[in-house]
């Protein structure tokens, strides 16, 4: 993502408040306090954002003449849902800490482990016609996808209708040496909302679909805010983003 900049400022008028900042469990600024000015001076805390969810702390290092330690934090429109900037309002007392959560579980499709998957999204995100509805289908460039798990078998039935043909092509499959029919591969895949029982359909091989297809469904079940923390559960509502790795 790169380096963003952080606003962190009272809500009203200077009273002596101070905070520290920390983001990532790392402390970007402020480790001998920082005095909060009012909203139009506000402090521009530099820090590095990591792929997926940031967790950004302020901490309140004590409290000014008014209480409590009041400060809002401004995060950059590129890094929240729907481009829109993200605000924060902290209320903590002397010694506490508010933490807040932004931007977005990255789901990685790996073009060395399952190619034709990674290709059928990089075609879908550049609207390429689908294989299967041409002239028909509302192009799926989404890469931000909203988990939905219990529309799945509807959206599947829609998408690909027991009517609709097979693909037509047989290949060897190197994992186990037997003949595999090629599968219907959609993208965005029925758990997700964007899906819309119209998604973008393209014939892959079988062990490329089936392969993928566990791999970002194991990365959803097993997602960590950081290597060293506990799995995060990714409930239905949330929302990940779609990115193609080497």
């Amino acid at each position: 993502m790169g380096d963003r900049y952080f606003q962190v400022c009272v809500k009203t008028s200077i009273d002596g408040d101070q905070v520290e900042v920390i983001l990532n469990g790392v402390t970007i600024a402020g480790g001998a306090g920082i005095p909060l000015p009012p909203r139009a001076g506000a402090i521009r805390v530099e820090g590095t954002l990591m792929p997926g969810v940031n967790k950004l702390t302020v901490r309140a290092l004590n409290v000014g003449s008014v209480m409590p330690n009041t400060a809002i934090v401004q995060i950059d429109k590129n890094d929240v849902l729907q481009g829109e900037p993200r605000r924060f309002l902290g209320s903590p007392s002397s010694g506490f800490d508010v933490d807040y959560y932004f931007g977005f579980p990255q789901i990685g499709v790996s073009q060395g482990n399952h190619p034709q998957s990674a290709q059928h999204i990089q075609e879908a995100w550049a609207g390429l016609p689908s294989e299967f509805r041409p002239s028909t289908i509302e192009i799926a460039t989404a890469r931000l996808l909203t988990i939905d798990r219990p529309g799945i078998g509807l959206r599947r039935s829609q998408s690909i209708p027991s009517s609709m043909a097979s693909c037509p092509e047989y290949h060897i499959n190197p994992n186990n040496g037997k003949l595999q029919i090629d599968q219907r591969d959609e993208y965005p895949p029925a758990m997700f909302r964007e899906n819309k029982g119209n998604a973008h359909l393209k014939c892959i091989n079988g062990w490329d679909n089936g392969g993928s297809g566990k791999s970002f469904d194991l990365q959803i079940s097993n997602y960590r805010v950081k290597p060293t923390s506990s799995p995060v559960a990714l409930a239905r509502d949330n929302v990940v983003e779609f990115v193609i790795t080497p």
